[in-house]
C-alpha cells in the first residue's frame, strides 16, 4: 500500500475562514500534476476549506478517482506532536483529536495492500502519521519534522512494516 500525504497549500486566515493564498493555489496545481501520474485508487480529503481547495485541481484532472470528504483527518492539536499548548483550547481536544486520528489510521490500514491512497490533510496529521508508521514518539516531531505547505510525502506499507519513501516533495 502506498499512502500519499498531501499538506494543503500555503494558506491565510480571513474573516470567512482559512483559505489558500495565490501561492497555495499554484502549489495545489503542482501537486495535482505530480499525483496524476500515479495510479491512485482512493482519496480522502479533510473537510477544511484549505484542503478542499488543494484537492480541487487534482479532482479536475482525475474526476474518476473515488474520494471521501472526512473530518477524521482535519488538523490535530499541536500538543499531540510536541507543540506548545494554545491558550483557550478545550482541555479535551488533545484526547479527542488523538482518538479520532488513531481510529482513521487503524481503519486505513485494514484496506487492501494493493491500494494507492491519498490524504489531503494537515501538517500535524502528517507528522503524527510518520510517528505512528515509524514507531516514534510523536512528541518528538514538532521541531524535528517540518512539513511544507503544498508538499507531497509518502509511505509504503508492506505487511506490518512501514517505509518512508518521500518527505516534502
Amino acid at each position: 500500500m502506498r499512502i500519499f500525504l498531501i499538506r494543503h497549500g500555503d494558506a491565510i486566515k480571513k474573516e470567512t475562514g482559512i483559505i489558500l493564498t495565490k501561492k497555495g493555489l499554484t502549489q495545489a496545481k503542482k501537486v495535482a500534476k505530480v499525483l496524476s501520474s500515479f495510479p491512485i485508487t482512493k482519496v480522502y480529503v479533510s473537510t477544511a476549506t484549505r484542503t478542499q481547495q488543494t484537492f480541487e485541481p487534482y479532482h479536475k484532472l482525475r474526476a474518476n478517482v473515488p474520494f471521501v470528504n472526512t473530518s477524521n483527518i482535519k488538523e490535530i492539536y499541536r500538543t499531540i506532536v510536541g507543540g506548545p499548548p494554545k491558550e483557550g483550547t478545550n482541555p479535551l481536544r488533545e484526547k479527542e483529536d488523538k482518538e479520532r486520528i488513531d481510529l482513521f489510521i487503524n481503519e486505513l490500514h485494514l484496506l487492501s495492500d494493493n491500494e494507492n491512497i491519498v490524504l489531503f490533510t494537515h501538517g500535524n496529521v502528517i507528522r503524527y502519521y510518520f510517528a505512528k508508521a515509524l514507531k516514534f514518539d510523536p512528541k518528538e516531531l514538532w521541531e524535528n519534522l517540518i512539513i511544507n505547505p503544498g508538499s507531497i510525502s509518502f509511505i509504503e506499507r508492506r505487511k506490518d512494516a512501514s517505509y518512508v519513501k518521500m518527505i516534502n516533495n
